[in-house]
């Protein structure tokens, strides 16, 4: 969190990171569902992206074997002012490693 709120407080004029439009985001702090969608995108063996359908929040992602399942969860701490829904595909192919990230969950 630290490095990711340095780097965009150090970089006022960036418009996107990682195909995330930024748009002035100014406040991070203020603005939960772009903090979190920010920091997913630095987890690595996690693709995710936020998106509202029918009045509800989803979080829809990916992860691979190399995903670290605790850091997911605690980047999905932030947007708890709000209920959301949250979808998840295990890309591994191996069932003992998809039951071991699912347990950790």
């Amino acid at each position: 969190w630290q490095a990711l709120f340095g780097l965009i407080s150090q970089v006022p004029h960036l418009e996107t990171f990682n195909d995330i439009g930024l748009g002035g985001a100014g406040n991070l702090r203020d603005q939960p569902e772009l903090t979190c969608l920010l920091l997913l995108q630095c987890l690595e063996g996690v693709a995710a992206e936020i998106a509202t359908a029918g009045g509800e929040n989803r979080v829809v992602a990916k992860l691979t074997a190399e995903a670290d399942v605790e850091a997911f969860c605690d980047v999905l701490r932030i947007i708890n002012r709000t209920p959301v829904i949250v979808e998840l595909t295990f890309s591994d192919k191996k069932i003992e490693v998809v039951k071991a990230q699912q347990k950790r969950l």
